[in-house]
């Protein structure tokens, strides 16, 4: 994606930090190099992305949909979420459309990250359809979307830093070694046990995301530590 023209980075001492291991990721490409790159960014970044209401909102949406489709069948979930006029239609252009509705078009940066990450999460579950969107299990699609929305935040701010002197080939790997890094250490810890603790009938789908997102930043945070 790269980073935006328009787009000022943040110059706090945890950002600086940030950007000092990223630049030692990039010299070493190993391991732990790797994990203080991922640990550094998640401590700068948290905060800021955590309170991405575009995100929570969107991701939600789409939880609830996915929840909805499952109960009711396409047609009554669509009617439910207040697109009668999609019913019918062509499943990718439905999920296309409901993709745009739910990031308001991508007319921002959270916008246009949050449209990444549910876009990446989708493909990489193989969904192609409302129907198969009925029939994710809602922890892992949760889980997913938390991660690419994580993955695409790292980028954002990075990938230009990462390229700059390389090849296309070359800087997809190592942002690729950052990606299953993420996975690697987030996907165990939101586990079953972890959702339930957030006691999912009292808390709506925007706060599930939210709680969910500060929990993978702090686990990627601490990770590093522990490896040590």
């Amino acid at each position: 994606m790269g980073t935006s023209k328009g787009y000022i980075a943040p110059t706090s001492p945890t950002w600086s930090a940030a950007k000092r291991a990223v630049s030692g990721f990039i010299r070493n490409k190993d391991g732990e190099s790797c994990a203080k790159a991922v640990s550094k960014y998640s401590e700068a970044s948290k905060g800021l992305s955590a309170s991405n209401s575009t995100f929570q909102i969107a991701a939600g949406k789409v939880l609830g949909l996915s929840r909805s489709i499952a109960r009711n069948g396409v047609g009554s979930a669509l009617h439910d979420f207040g697109r009668d006029d999609l019913i019918g239609k062509d499943s990718e252009q439905i999920l296309e459309e409901i993709l745009d509705e739910c990031t308001n078009y991508q007319h921002t940066r959270e916008d246009a990250l949050t449209a990444i990450a549910i876009s990446e999460s989708l493909k990489e579950l193989g969904i192609n359809s409302l129907e198969e969107l009925g029939n994710i299990d809602e922890l892992t699609l949760l889980r997913q979307m938390v991660i690419e929305y994580i993955n695409a935040d790292f980028d954002f701010n990075f990938e230009e830093k990462i390229g700059k002197g390389r090849t296309v080939r070359e800087k997809n790997a190592l942002l690729d070694q950052i990606h299953k890094y993420v996975a690697n250490s987030v996907y165990p810890e939101l586990d079953e046990r972890f959702l339930y603790s957030l006691n999912i009938k009292k808390l709506g789908d925007q706060a599930i995301v939210k709680e969910t997102v500060q929990k993978a930043y702090q686990v990627l945070e601490d990770f590093y530590g522990d490896q040590l």
